[in-house]
């Protein structure tokens, strides 16, 4: 029996696509926006930082290797919750970039999509070794 991931991947790919819109608002598509503050900088660091290691959840999925997913979505999950622990009062801090963006990017939903993922696919581990 495989396990079924659809739900969360379509809940990662949502993120994903939410956040490349708040990274886009820094782009030639927004004709207002400056690239020359330093706190644009960081909110596209951030921003893009959220995304890049759903390559190795998406890669674990495609060779079922449940055990790497189970790791994979706790690494982010915690590392999401340590974002949202910063101070939000800096400009540069990773909360103060979410919170900039909270019309695109909820970072509470997707650590909760991850923890959900985590689950999955620790259950999926225990079911393949007993």
């Amino acid at each position: 029996m495989g396990i079924n991931y659809t739900d969360e991947l379509a809940s990662l790919v949502l993120f994903t696509g939410t956040t490349a819109l708040a990274i886009r608002q820094y782009s030639a598509y927004r004709a207002d926006t400056t690239l020359a503050s330093r706190t644009v900088a960081r909110d596209v660091m951030w921003l893009s930082d959220s995304m890049h290691n759903f390559e190795a959840i998406g890669r674990s999925v495609l060779q079922a290797n449940h055990a790497h997913v189970a790791f994979m979505a706790g690494l982010l999950a915690e590392q999401f919750q340590e974002h949202l622990q910063t101070d939000p009062s800096d400009p540069e801090s990773p909360a103060a970039a979410f919170q900039r963006h909270t019309q695109y990017v909820d970072l509470h939903a997707v650590i909760v999509t991850l923890l959900n993922l985590q689950a999955k696919a620790a259950a999926a581990v225990k079911e393949t070794t007993v």
